[in-house]
């Protein structure tokens, strides 16, 4: 499985694009964009499959192909969210980003 790291979604019609040669496997995806209070807008890890991934429409961005992926189609991947929140917080503490991060 591979984990890929969105930091802002396409707004118009809230998607993601992933890049087709990104989609080796199944995509653990987090959506990192957070609002101006500095929380996360989608908080949750997302998961879809590989063959589900590659049959979403493309579109070429500077040279790159990008699979457009609306978010609704993303599945939840139960307790990630505390997952990630415990990292975040290891983090912190550790000095290797702020709050604001």
């Amino acid at each position: 499985m591979t984990r890929i790291t969105i930091r802002k979604p396409i707004w118009n019609g809230r998607k993601i694009g992933i890049a087709s040669y990104r989609i080796i496997d199944n995509l653990e995806i987090d959506i990192a964009y957070r609002k101006t209070d500095g929380e996360k807008l989608f908080p949750h890890l997302y998961f879809i499959s590989k063959e589900k991934a590659l049959t979403y429409p493309t579109q070429n961005v500077k040279g790159t192909t990008l699979h457009i992926i609306p978010i609704k189609d993303l599945e939840i991947v139960k307790g990630a969210k505390k997952y990630l929140d415990n990292i975040r917080e290891y983090f912190i503490r550790k000095g290797v980003f702020n709050e604001k991060n």
